[in-house]
């Protein structure tokens, strides 16, 4: 009679002949050193397939035995794209505030005072008809422009001679101007210049704002001045060479 160990046997259900416990000990035995190797040969085919795996590329794995993982491959990644993602923090940006007020007028400007007062008969009281006491004032400010303006400039020179001699007249020599017997002054080249290198005015747009003051100046002419002052500016312009290739060599 031969008995079977269950992991649901109870000490009751064992024999009592100690032959037949030896019998069933080895028989347990037997079968426990049975499923041991097993386990340690599937242990190692798991450690192998893990190793080619995720092991280095040049340790490749047969394609028949790498399908035999693709079934969970796919659904580990079916699993992970069907998980809802968290959403993201929204972080709300508060508009920066503008600035409010106004900016203060630049103490360096010339100041125009214009002093308004009331009506005279408002500079008696009405109700004790005594003249009123001025105990202050309110000052408004605004920032204002006057447009450029022309003017003529004249250079008057007088005479001078002998009532006995009848001759030997003097007078004053002329200043230096930019353009000799030129019908223009220093101001005007400058104002041409800037407006037309600094500005980025084409002498075209120049002669319409000179229009607009009432000068019939073509742009032909102010050619002329700006090649006559280019003239006048070589030997700055040799020096400011001369000046940055020294410093170079220092």
């Amino acid at each position: 009679m031969t008995t079977t160990i269950t992991a649901t046997t109870s000490i009751q259900e064992l024999p009592n002949d100690p032959a037949i416990l030896k019998q069933m000990l080895l028989t347990l035995l037997a079968n426990m050193d049975q499923v041991t190797r097993e386990n340690y040969d599937l242990k190692n085919q798991l450690e192998n397939f893990k190793r080619r795996l995720f092991g280095r590329k040049s340790e490749k794995l047969d394609e028949n035995k790498l399908l035999l993982f693709q079934e969970l491959l796919n659904q580990v990644q079916q699993a992970q794209a069907a998980k809802p993602q968290a959403p993201k923090p929204v972080i709300e940006t508060k508009p920066r505030p503008k600035p409010t007020g106004r900016k203060p007028l630049p103490a360096n400007l010339p100041v125009q005072r214009t002093e308004l007062l009331p009506e005279k008969e408002d500079l008696i009281c009405a109700i004790h008809n005594h003249e009123r006491r001025r105990i202050g004032e309110e000052i408004t400010e605004y920032l204002e422009f006057v447009p450029s303006s022309f003017y003529i400039r004249q250079i008057v020179r007088p005479k001078f001679a002998c009532d006995l001699c009848e001759g030997n007249i003097v007078i004053a020599e002329l200043p230096a101007r930019p353009i000799d017997k030129g019908s223009v002054g220093p101001g005007v080249l400058a104002h041409v210049l800037v407006s037309k290198y600094a500005d980025h005015l084409p002498l075209n747009r120049l002669e319409g704002i000179f229009a607009r003051h009432g000068l019939d100046i073509n742009r032909s002419t102010m050619c002329q001045w700006v090649a006559e002052c280019s003239n006048l500016l070589a030997p700055i312009v040799r020096e400011m060479k001369r000046s940055v290739l020294s410093s170079n060599s220092n």
